[in-house]
């Protein structure tokens, strides 16, 4: 079954408040919306292509008003990145962070990014 990213995206922009006070069920719905995110992300022929419509979703304007739905773009992008790619994803977040952009995206990209250096750090070395 082929993903309908009209259908997601309609649901996501449609959904104005939840109120999620438990922290397991926010990382629960990060975890699906990151899954979706995902599917819809490898149908992307290229890693570069798959970040770039990942970053276009961080800077979209659900990311900026949906945390959760910030956050699980940040998943997104380790779910989609094989582990031999993180060096090179480590290298395009670093230019993304540089570039002129809203304080909550740089927070979340540096989160993302000192994510794939710990994940970088702990690969066996060769």
């Amino acid at each position: 079954m082929t993903p309908d990213w009209n259908l997601f995206y309609g649901a996501v922009r449609s959904t104005e408040d939840a109120y999620i006070v438990e922290r397991s069920e926010i990382t629960a719905l990060e975890i699906a919306l990151a899954g979706a995110l995902y599917r819809f992300a490898r149908q992307r022929p290229t890693v570069q292509a798959r970040w770039a419509f990942l970053m276009s979703q961080m800077e979209d304007e659900q990311a900026r008003v949906k945390g959760v739905y910030r956050w699980s773009v940040a998943r997104a992008f380790l779910l989609c990145t094989p582990r031999s790619d993180y060096p090179a994803l480590s290298q395009f977040l670093r230019q993304q962070i540089d570039k002129e952009r809203p304080l909550y995206q740089r927070i979340t990209l540096r989160h993302l990014l000192r994510e794939v250096e710990f994940r970088l750090a702990c690969q066996p070395s060769d």
